[in-house]
């Protein structure tokens, strides 16, 4: 592991003492402040928090020295995660070192026999033979001077059991996708009509809108990283662009063709949502809230009676948000119904100006962290919702 990351971590538990431990999403908000272009280690030492290992290394078994409890915690990790044993050994050290289970030249004296034992081809036994057993009970008074200092709590027994953030869903990413872009997501579908009744200058202008979406959204570092864009089109259905973050997206060309079949459409949509919510999960990769935009200018021509509990359950469940905008001519009754949220409007074909607030609504999303609640940008300065 790098020293900026551990020598971080130790800063933070000195001065935050180990209340700090009880609060995950803190935790993990300061390795990334104070050194983000360390995301990987910085994953591992938040997941090595979940599995509670700071509380192992604070409680060990009686008469337990580092040496016969590290491979343990190592091989737990490990098992738990898609990560090296090198990865989860060094987390774990960095945790003993910053809670002052083991000193700096403790660290020191590992490292150098683990190095001397790789070189000697010895590691496939996977035992740690130290010149000089760490006892982590010589350590208890410092634990419990930094217990008294910060305030322990009758939580602090067990220090993440009440854990507001939950990690284990998290699993550190494998696929070269995410280690080049390990950034969070923020999902947006498109969910588009391109029935007939939006041929001519309606299309061209739902075109235009796109190109102006990405070009905003791909002038933010940032949200050019972190939000990925779907577009599911109706009209027949079919899943036009899959998920692609801003700089890999490429703006297709609509046309339009065939009725409306909203319900299938919107069904589609959502199995393309969770299986992209899977595979983020799988990976490592958190997420902010996803989002989807309905934009029609008529009526469903298929069943789409089962929609509206799909879109509740969804909503309550905080699965996604779910937005309907209507064009002129849309069924607003029936959007009504599918939709928890209010239909807006249209005013005239004003895609750009939606499109315009709708990437300034996403930059605002992505420049907070994932489960922060974000104030959306006013839809009336930009002039798109007839009010």
């Amino acid at each position: 592991m790098n020293e900026l990351p551990r020598n971080t971590l130790c800063e933070i538990i000195s001065d935050y003492g180990i209340a700090i431990l009880d609060d995950g999403r803190r935790c993990e908000g300061l390795l990334l402040d104070l050194c983000p272009s360390h995301y990987r280690e910085n994953r591992v030492l938040i997941a090595a928090l979940n599995e509670r290992i700071p509380n192992a290394l604070l409680n060990p078994p009686l008469n337990s020295g580092i040496d016969l409890l590290l491979p343990r915690l190592t091989q737990q990790l490990t098992s738990k995660l898609a990560v090296t044993q090198e990865e989860s050994e060094s987390a774990i050290l960095s945790w003993a070192l910053a809670l002052k289970v083991i000193s700096n030249s403790d660290l020191a004296q590992i490292l150098k026999s683990e190095s001397k034992l790789s070189n000697n081809n010895s590691r496939k036994s996977e035992k740690r033979e130290l010149n000089k057993p760490i006892s982590i009970t010589r350590n208890r008074n410092v634990k419990q001077s930094v217990a008294r200092k910060h305030s322990r709590t009758n939580g602090d027994k067990n220090l993440m059991e009440n854990s507001s953030y939950n990690y284990d869903e998290q699993q550190p990413f494998a696929s070269a996708e995410f280690a080049e872009n390990p950034e969070p997501r923020c999902p947006c579908i498109l969910l588009l009509d391109t029935s007939g009744s939006m041929h001519g200058n309606p299309i061209d202008e739902l075109n235009k809108g796109i190109q102006a979406f990405r070009d905003e959204l791909l002038g933010d570092s940032l949200s050019s990283k972190r939000v990925e864009v779907a577009i599911v089109t109706f009209g027949p259905v079919n899943i036009l662009s899959d998920f692609a973050s801003v700089e890999n997206f490429t703006v297709p060309h609509l046309t339009t063709t065939g009725d409306t079949p909203m319900g299938s459409a919107i069904s589609t949509a959502l199995e393309l949502l969770k299986t992209r919510k899977e595979t983020l999960r799988n990976n490592g990769i958190q997420l902010f809230r996803p989002w989807i935009f309905l934009i029609t200018d008529g009526s469903p021509t298929d069943s789409w009676q089962h929609i509206p509990a799909m879109i509740k359950q969804g909503e309550d469940t905080k699965s996604f948000s779910f937005f309907t905008v209507g064009v002129s001519g849309a069924d607003f009754n029936t959007l009504k119904q599918i939709s928890v949220r209010e239909p807006i409007k249209l005013q005239g074909l004003k895609f750009r100006e939606f499109f315009l607030w709708l990437s300034a609504s996403l930059k605002n999303v992505s420049q907070s962290n994932p489960g922060d609640t974000v104030a959306l940008p006013d839809h009336r300065p930009y002039g798109w919702a007839e009010v």
